[in-house]
């Protein structure tokens, strides 16, 4: 969807509000959502209240319009409506803590008249007078009046219901809209030709399918990737070359890489920098030794920025899902939880051999058309490589070992997957060492296969954080011209995906 406008959203809860859907207990649904511990609207949550709001006044819009507006039921991917809403944030400084009610509520068998066994349940809801604010994305393919007529119903019928226990006086809010005409003028961002830093700022989570495929009617806990792949990017953004976006903490924003270090079994406060001793043990044929200060070391897992000492910490953010009968209002048979992700911001590389622009607000991932995968454009800046260092410190100390004085040697440490047929010709070196692992990458390919299912590729690749030792017998200028070259167009088949992304293995500070 490309945004023509923007709007500031506030709801004001007129009632207690039970907007369920969201929280880190994943067994716990008795309590509105929050992330925090600041009540949150989902954007899912109130796309579907509003959608709801529209459907039920469809003869004052008009059919056309609720559909341009909404979606069609059962076409997701192809007509996902024009409105898009962020997650909604409280504001007026109330907190989970302070901002509460409690409700309790029973169950009454119709046939007995008693209290149903077992059936107390005790809802831990946002108070009235909590306010929530967000932002409301138009898209372009409505017209000026059809806009006009859309925010001139919401800003008339302005209250309306969201969430649950509605039938028992929960749920009432009231909406106020003030359109974002500054924003209106800064929807694109002209660059020039070359590589850049993007910095995307997530409004909503991410999601996306891990690899296999399973229908949600099978399958009722659906994990996501903790990046957001390269070929979801390159579609939204329209670029030549795209890299993994990866976490990052909002503290100090800096190009995320996956980790390779290790790390102590019992203390995640340091991370030891093992990729020497792991070179001169495998290359002397020397036992490693795997321990350090009397703790056994295990291999990390997250991101950590180049050239920073801290470390990326990557939250998962629970929501759950069901299916209501359009009819009845009693859920269908499909319910799920579905774990995504959404950190301060999501970092990664962009770079087109011609003047573009970038989009400042995107729509990327699965379950779009629940609200999933919004991101305002952050920053972005040019690209610049710190490998002088790195690779002359690492050469040094592999001219060393091997006796080799005239060669240089680059730690290429894959941030991307890398698709590998022949090692050799990729590099344009020798391979001296490899420390590497294996991962599937799931590619949706249309021109494949005749059903859904059939069209999603699985493909095995070297895995990101892997670390690859490559001798040039050539001097250090000639080797960084080379590296810039490769940075560009990628390593090996498959670059078009996003494969092949690398940068040299910090060994400097």
């Amino acid at each position: 969807m490309n945004v023509k406008s923007v709007y500031r959203i506030k709801i004001t809860a007129k009632t207690p509000l039970l907007v369920g859907g969201r929280t880190r207990q994943v067994r716990h649904h008795g309590i509105s959502s929050h992330e925090q511990d600041k009540w949150i609207i989902p954007a899912s949550s109130i796309k579907g209240a509003l959608s709801e709001h529209l459907k039920n006044n469809v003869d004052q819009l008009g059919q056309d319009l609720v559909k341009k507006l909404c979606g069609e039921e059962g076409d997701g991917r192809t007509n996902e409506g024009s409105m898009r809403l962020s997650d909604l944030e409280a504001v007026n400084g109330v907190d989970v803590k302070s901002g509460h009610v409690i409700r309790t509520r029973i169950a009454v068998s119709n046939l007995s008249g008693s209290i149903v066994s077992g059936a107390l349940a005790i809802f831990k809801c946002a108070k009235p007078g909590v306010q929530f604010e967000g932002l409301l994305l138009l898209g372009d393919k409505l017209n000026d009046d059809e806009e006009r007529a859309f925010i001139g119903f919401l800003k008339e019928q302005r209250e309306f219901y969201i969430g649950k226990n509605q039938t028992v006086g929960m749920g009432k809010v009231e909406i106020e809209l003030t359109e974002l005409k500054e924003e209106k003028r800064e929807l694109h961002r002209k660059l020039d030709p070359g590589m850049y830093v993007v910095v995307f700022e997530p409004l909503s989570p991410f999601t996306s399918t891990e690899v296999g495929f399973e229908t949600l009617e099978k399958k009722y806990f659906v994990s996501s990737k903790t990046y957001i792949p390269a070929t979801a990017m390159k579609k939204v953004l329209n670029v030549k070359r795209v890299t993994h976006f990866y976490p990052s903490n909002a503290e100090e924003i800096s190009l995320p890489t996956p980790s390779t270090y290790l790390r102590p079994k019992h203390n995640d406060s340091h991370l030891y920098d093992c990729i020497f001793e792991l070179v001169r043990s495998r290359l002397e044929k020397k036992a490693f030794l795997m321990s350090k200060d009397g703790e056994r070391l295990v291999e990390a897992r997250g991101y950590k920025p180049l050239y920073r000492d801290q470390f990326v910490k990557v939250t998962e953010v629970v929501n759950f899902h069901i299916k209501l009968n359009e009819y009845s209002k009693n859920v269908a048979e499909s319910f799920w939880v579905q774990k995504s992700y959404k950190p301060a911001y999501w970092v990664g590389l962009v770079y087109h051999d011609e003047p573009f622009t970038l989009p400042k607000y995107v729509i990327v991932g699965g379950a779009r058309s629940k609200g999933y995968g919004l991101m305002r454009l952050k920053e972005c800046s040019k690209y610049v490589h710190h490998w002088r260092d790195s690779v002359e410190e690492f050469s040094n100390f592999m001219q060393k070992i091997l006796n080799k004085p005239t060669s240089t040697y680059v730690p290429f440490l894959f941030t991307t997957h890398y698709y590998c047929v022949d090692p050799e010709k990729d590099f344009g070196g020798r391979v001296v060492e490899s420390f590497a692992s294996i991962d599937y990458f799931r590619v949706y390919d249309p021109s494949d296969g005749i059903s859904g299912k059939n069209k999603v590729k699985i493909m095995e690749t070297v895995a990101p954080g892997s670390v690859v030792i490559v001798e040039y017998e050539k001097s250090l200028e000639e080797v960084l011209k080379i590296l810039e070259e490769m940075k560009k167009n990628g390593i090996g088949d498959h670059t078009e995906l996003g494969f092949g992304d690398f940068e040299v293995y910090p060994v400097s500070k």
